[in-house]
């Protein structure tokens, strides 16, 4: 395992499958012990799963086994002394991450939703730990995620970048590809399937529009903002200011170097960067419908609603936009 392994769970990090809610940790410096004492003193309730006591799984069998049998021949202070490691290696983990954000765009030739080309005498001049990293960096950007890629296919596509022979390749995981030529490293995925042809449609508002290509419907309300079921349900609806659009909605699917300002932040963001910040699949961005008001992105539905459409304490007039799969009938 990496850094990124040997660190543990850190204080706060995305909740898997929902980049956008936070995951707390309080009591990460809290053993067991403390806590069980503090509930049976205080007479607080809690309840015990059976399936941590047993010594089933490689885990329990490190809680209940190893590590206790290295407290009493080896060290009583183990588990404090790991965890300062993690806490060192974690501090030490996040100066690499950064440092690899500066200098990747550096080396970079040519970037599309296909392939990412960099250049190979711009990673050997670093030292080898960034190296690493920003191979996988460029994967990351290219795929949408690291799922699947290993160490051994960061240090194969490294001992290709580096190797005497002027050209290359090497097949990866996912249908992606490292090729070298020269000085140039090319790290491709295999084209996507063609989604069906899909032409702009004008939504209903007020009324429902059904979208054939993409099996769902979209239903347009007004209401007052008084009148608001509040919060809405951000994977399903989204309530734009009225007075801020301009008629008639169109739904389209991303294009090329398409932009939006997501809720909350202060400058417009790149749609393909959005997708990979999100974690999207790379499949499944093209089928993702966009609300637009004059061909400007209002709202990349089920995801994030833009900005200057939010509702603030001088909206009146609310429009709810809510997407709905529809079920496809059985045969």
């Amino acid at each position: 395992t990496g850094l990124d392994g040997l660190t543990g769970m850190d204080y706060h990090s995305s909740f898997p499958g929902r980049t956008r809610a936070l995951l707390i940790r309080p009591l990460l410096e809290v053993s067991r012990e403390e806590i069980e004492f503090y509930c049976k003193e205080r007479k607080i309730n809690f309840r015990t799963d059976p399936s941590n006591l047993k010594p089933v799984y490689l885990r329990n069998k490190i809680r209940l086994e190893l590590i206790p049998y290295l407290e009493t021949n080896y060290n009583p202070a183990l588990k404090k002394v790991l965890f300062q490691m993690s806490r060192r290696l974690s501090r030490d983990n996040r100066y690499l991450l950064k440092e690899t954000e500066n200098i990747y765009p550096r080396l970079v030739q040519e970037e599309s939703a296909d392939k990412n080309i960099l250049k190979i005498s711009k990673i050997i001049e670093c030292d080898e730990a960034i190296q690493f990293r920003l191979i996988r960096k460029g994967l990351e950007r290219l795929k949408g995620d690291l799922k699947s890629i290993e160490a051994k296919h960061v240090d194969d596509i490294l001992k290709l970048s580096k190797s005497r022979e002027a050209h290359g390749s090497i097949s990866l995981p996912g249908g992606l590809t490292a090729k070298k030529s020269y000085d140039f490293l090319e790290l491709r995925r295999a084209s996507p399937k063609k989604f069906n042809k899909f032409t702009r449609k004008i939504l209903n508002i007020p009324g429902k529009t059904y979208v054939p290509e993409l099996n769902l419907e979209i239903e347009g309300e007004l209401k007052e903002r008084d009148n608001l079921s509040w919060p809405p349900d951000p994977e399903r609806e989204a309530c734009l200011d009225y007075e801020k659009l301009t008629f008639p909605l169109h739904l389209s699917l991303r294009w090329p170097g398409a932009k939006f300002r997501p809720l909350g932040m202060k400058g417009t963001k790149k749609l393909k960067d959005f997708f990979m910040d999100e974690k999207i699949p790379q499949e499944e961005r093209n089928k993702i419908p966009l609300v637009l008001s004059k061909n400007e992105i209002v709202w990349v539905a089920g995801h994030r609603i833009a900005h200057p459409f939010r509702l603030t304490q001088n909206s009146k007039k609310v429009l709810v936009l809510r997407i709905k799969k529809r079920q496809e009938k059985k045969g």
